[in-house]
């Protein structure tokens, strides 16, 4: 990434429905300067949360999770995950 390029920020949505933490999420997610930077939108499942950013025209992603992350695989799995989506 060069120095100019708009750096990825991550933001994480654990609720598929949209409350007051989410609300004022999506809010902050919208006021970025994007020359600056892009938001992404990180999202544990689908739900009105998701069809927000598509109407905001923010990206995002479902992440393929089980609802526990008990096993050390599925751990290493979520971090590859999170990578892929931040340096995508």
């Amino acid at each position: 990434m060069s120095p100019s390029a708009p750096k990825r920020v991550a933001y994480v949505l654990p609720h598929a429905q949209l409350g007051g933490a989410e609300i004022a999420t999506l809010r902050m997610m919208e006021a970025h300067d994007r020359s600056r930077y892009v938001p992404v939108g990180l999202l544990f499942e689908d739900g009105s949360a998701a069809h927000h950013l598509d109407h905001l025209g923010i990206e995002h992603a479902v992440a393929p999770l089980r609802p526990r992350m008990s096993q050390r695989r599925d751990r290493a799995a979520a971090r590859a995950w999170l990578e892929e989506q931040l340096t995508s």
